[in-house]
């Protein structure tokens, strides 16, 4: 679905427990280059660290500590995907600032994936980054993939969801968050609430900017899908 060598955006949204965490831990893992994960709640370091990725001998993983550095490493001596967790103290008032620069640091590096967790804190409306700004309207050229992972999609940046190639769309209650993805992905708001009305427990919509499709897919790990007309 993802072309690594390409980049894409993608955008995953639902409320808690809806199954994006799961579906982008999917897309995350089949990533065969490295990567940084923001890492705002700290669960996923958790989870990287119980389900044993950190012991993992193929994989690099290492925690980020501010300040940050001045470059991330090109490669591992061993060979090693590498995978950058910045976990900030989001008690501190320079957290996002320091969210922002790793992006910058991505960008840099260039073919990387970048885990936004929690993108409504990242790319809140009206308060986006530099560095963000510059992965959304440049991230393609860098040869980067963007996977934005949140709950409330009304509150995150829209370019967050007009610019991405793929959009899965879960469990979303508010009729504000469905009319949101629905106008900037340019489907009919009526249509798409209904879509989203007919999801089962972990189903999800997905929408295909390239094809300029929408689909209703099952719950993972199930195969098969069924293409909804406009």
């Amino acid at each position: 679905m993802i072309d690594p060598d390409k980049g894409a955006h993608v955008g995953a949204f639902g409320r808690k427990g809806s199954g994006k965490s799961f579906l982008a831990r999917r897309l995350f893992d089949s990533y065969p280059y490295d990567s940084l994960v923001l890492d705002i709640t700290g669960d996923l370091w958790r989870d990287f660290v119980a389900d044993g990725t950190k012991d993992d001998p193929d994989i690099r993983l290492v925690k980020l500590s501010t300040p940050l550095p001045a470059r991330l490493p090109e490669e591992d001596e061993e060979g090693r995907r590498q995978i950058f967790v910045l976990a900030p103290d989001m008690g501190q008032d320079d957290a996002l600032d320091d969210v922002d620069r790793a992006i910058g640091l991505a960008l840099r590096r260039g073919r990387m994936l970048v885990w936004f967790d929690e993108v409504g804190i990242i790319s809140p409306v009206g308060r986006t980054g530099p560095n963000m700004r510059r992965y959304l309207h440049h991230g393609r050229h860098h040869q980067m993939t963007g996977l934005a992972c949140g709950p409330r999609p009304v509150d995150i940046d829209p370019l967050i969801v007009a610019q991405a190639d793929h959009v899965f769309t879960f469990d979303l209650r508010n009729p504000a968050d469905r009319k949101r993805i629905a106008e900037n992905i340019g489907w009919e708001p009526k249509q798409f609430d209904a879509a989203v009305h007919e999801l089962g427990r972990h189903e999800f919509l997905h929408y295909s900017g390239e094809d300029n499709e929408l689909s209703h897919m099952p719950a993972l790990p199930s195969a098969g899908n069924r293409q909804i007309g406009r």
